[in-house]
């Protein structure tokens, strides 16, 4: 996968483009998350569960689950 940052989150915390491998959106995050581990406390909250304010895209599609 593509993981893509918006620039209101680049403005926080350096996110570049970075391809990762999983088989489900939690896992390509976990991989993001292992190489940027700052990131992490914008995406998600102390639960690690994703903040209100953030949205996910999968080929262009917002998922909700």
């Amino acid at each position: 996968a593509t993981v893509v940052f918006t620039q209101n989150l680049k403005r926080h915390v350096e996110c570049p483009t970075e391809a990762a491998e999983g088989a489900t959106v939690r896992a390509v995050l976990e991989v993001v998350f292992a190489s940027n581990a700052r990131l992490r406390g914008y995406v998600l909250d102390d639960q690690g569960t994703l903040r209100h304010h953030m949205m996910v895209f999968v080929d262009g599609e917002p998922i909700t689950d």
